[in-house]
């Protein structure tokens, strides 16, 4: 068992384990990871037959009011989209709008059940990625879900403040990509949005050093074709990694948006007060 990544799959097992929609898509992503760790062809077929029974019970439980809500039902299709994610990107994003369409649709009482949250915030994250790609703002109604969600979820984990932030981040790059900037105020609007965000992150980064702590260690002796410049960093578990990562990815993104901005301002013409601020 790994921590954090869908480490929410035995407690929604739990109360649906015979839920035949689940037991076929949990079958088919592990008789995919099978036939990858051992490069057996043979299973990998077998696991995109498995893969293709899964998509049949997906699109009978979806045209159940019933099943649909279920949270078997959306770990199926969390489930099957790491499929998607391998084979084609278009695919994967197309497969990403259903989920979170699939998501919207179970509504606010969704959020009463222990796995609705860590499953929101999977969707979450990968409609995230799928925006920064795409320069594509994320969904108005998945912000409505996430604002109830955070009456339930716990509003100090690093997970939830950092999927906070990759919303807005994901706002701010697509707003700063679709918008003409041709006055000043504008720009400064901009600005003001990315050094407020800039300085949110670094209060998160706080909460990240107490939660997920990680040590540096300088090697001078090692492989440097392992360690980088004699250094390397030291992470309690790959989940830690994972958090750090996203984070560090998200600030060169806001950074990237702020360079752009100051890029734009240089040649704008701006008023001399805000040049020199």
């Amino acid at each position: 068992p790994s921590r954090g990544y869908l480490d929410y799959v035995p407690a929604v097992f739990s109360a649906d384990g015979e839920n035949p929609t689940l037991i076929a898509s949990m079958a088919a992503v592990g008789l995919a990871a099978l036939a990858n760790s051992t490069q057996q062809p043979e299973l990998s077929q077998r696991a995109r037959t498995k893969y293709w029974e899964a998509i049949d019970k997906v699109n009978a439980a979806l045209s159940s009011p019933v099943e649909s809500i279920k949270d078997s039902t959306l770990m199926s299709v969390i489930s099957l989209g790491l499929f998607e994610h391998v084979s084609n990107f278009e695919t994967w994003f197309q497969y990403i709008k259903g989920t979170v369409a699939l998501v919207v649709s179970r509504g606010k009482s969704q959020f009463s059940s222990p796995a609705s949250i860590p499953m929101f915030n999977q969707v979450r994250a990968d409609m995230c990625a799928a925006c920064v790609h795409r320069l594509e703002p994320f969904p108005r109604d998945m912000l409505e879900l996430q604002e109830e969600a955070s009456k339930q979820a716990d509003n100090s984990s690093c997970l939830w403040l950092l999927g906070v932030l990759a919303t807005r981040t994901v706002n701010l790059l697509s707003d700063v990509t679709v918008t003409k900037i041709k006055d000043g105020a504008t720009l400064a609007y901009f600005l003001e949005e990315s050094a407020i965000l800039q300085r949110d992150f670094q209060d998160v980064l706080g909460n990240f050093r107490t939660q997920e702590p990680y040590a540096t260690i300088e090697d001078h002796s090692g492989d440097p074709d392992l360690i980088y410049n004699s250094r390397y960093d030291l992470y309690r578990s790959a989940w830690a990694i994972r958090l750090w990562n996203n984070s560090r990815i998200l600030q060169v993104i806001i950074c990237e948006i702020e360079f752009h901005l100051l890029s734009k301002a240089l040649t704008a013409g701006l008023p001399p007060a805000r040049q020199k601020e």
